[in-house]
């Protein structure tokens, strides 16, 4: 198991890394994309917001235009509006539609200088919020304003749809009045967080956990300027976390598996290498104990290559040595017994010469035994390696 645990880790923690950095590619490149696509989005709100206000500064230049009952006059210009009305003093005239209710209330707050335009957001009596388009008419005498309702489909259409990709989803926030218009699931839900967020900064990206799932969004401002003023908007593009990751689905469905395999891979290669090991260590510790049961003639056949053949051929050569010296004090206690349990010297000179070749390495060996009673004659013992001892009777010579 250790072992085992020791081959996984390291590719667990690689593969964890690796999760990791994908993960953040991943989401680095689709924080990229949304802000790209966000950047884009801004320009063609922008773009057409601006031409709106360019329709209204034609329609304040036509003087066809400046008296009342002139019933949907101007609309073939302002066809981006729901309404349009002029406010000269008190005195407000429809142009084509009906205006906003509140506006004395908008064009006090908007304090527009003569030729300015603003456009203001603001919710109607439904709850609905709604944008504005203020432009003061800079030719004649007195307050004179053009107001207009936005068209909610006028800054994006159903038909700009098709220009984002499938699970991206598009908002418009508004400081003031919250979302003004979404496209997408989840786009209109923006949490209170979110949105302090987006006041604090023009540009950036931020997360957030809509109804249904999780989602990575990028924000850009549309640019105002002195001349035709904008509120607080932001652009918000998002794309669910399953659509960014998906290509990191494949990883994490197929690295369970790979993990196990590596798991049996390493427990197989374990219990081959630790086989390796623990089989020649078992048979070294059988031949311990037959050494204990003074058995020296058993070896250990051991051809691993590594330390443990060399650590077996010492065993051997220890176990040889061993034997040796065993069988020399066998020898030696033998001939000790032979000449205390025996006074013929025959048999004690025929023990010695059987057990001489034990104890050293010889062809052949004899022993000369003189008689007591004269020193010119004896018998001579003679063994031929392993065969069995000869005595023969006759005259020795000693001087030879």
């Amino acid at each position: 198991m250790l072992f085992t645990g020791f081959g996984l880790l390291p590719a667990i923690a690689v593969a964890f890394l690796s999760f990791q950095s994908v993960r953040e590619q991943l989401t680095s490149q689709a924080e990229e994309q949304l802000h790209s696509l966000a950047s884009v989005a801004g320009k063609t709100i922008r773009d057409r917001i601006d031409l709106l206000e360019a329709d209204v500064r034609e329609v304040a230049r036509r003087t066809d235009c400046q008296g009342a009952g002139k019933v949907e006059c101007g609309k073939e210009l302002g066809y981006g509006l729901e309404s349009l009305v002029l406010v000269n003093g008190g005195v407000v005239t429809p142009l084509f539609g009906a205006g906003p209710d509140d506006l004395a209330e908008i064009v006090r707050a908007a304090a527009l200088s003569p030729g300015h335009s603003a456009v203001v957001s603001r919710r109607d009596r439904f709850g609905v919020a709604r944008s504005v388009l203020l432009h003061r008419v800079a030719v004649g005498s007195g307050l004179r304003y053009l107001v207009g309702a936005v068209g909610r489909t006028y800054l994006w259409a159903d038909a700009d749809r098709e220009a984002l990709p499938g699970a991206v989803g598009l908002t418009l926030w508004d400081q003031a009045t919250g979302d003004l218009l979404g496209v997408g699931s989840d786009t209109l839900v923006v949490a209170a967080g979110i949105g302090q967020e987006l006041a604090r900064s023009a540009t950036g990206a931020l997360r957030w956990d809509g109804p249904s799932e999780r989602y990575l969004a990028a924000f850009r401002s549309i640019p105002t300027t002195q001349r035709f003023r904008l509120p607080v908007w932001r652009v918000v593009v998002s794309q669910p976390f399953d659509v960014v990751l998906a290509p990191m689905k494949e990883f994490t469905r197929t690295f369970p598996a790979v993990l196990a395999l590596g798991v049996l891979v390493a427990l197989g290669l374990g219990l081959s290498q630790i086989r390796r090991s623990v089989v020649p260590l078992e048979a070294l510790h059988q031949s311990t104990k037959r050494i204990t049961g003074q058995d020296f003639d058993t070896r250990v056949a051991i051809t691993s290559g590594d330390e443990v053949e060399e650590l077996a051929s010492s065993f051997n050569a220890m176990a040889a040595q061993l034997g040796k010296q065993f069988r020399a004090l066998r020898t030696a206690a033998e001939i000790d017994r032979a000449v205390l349990s025996s006074v013929d010297r025959t048999r004690i000179a025929e023990t010695v010469l059987t057990r001489l070749p034990e104890l050293c390495q010889c062809d052949a060996a004899s022993i000369t035994l003189l008689d007591s009673r004269t020193a010119s004659t004896g018998a001579v013992l003679t063994a031929h390696g392993t065969g069995p001892v000869r005595l023969d009777h006759g005259s020795v010579n000693l001087a030879a």
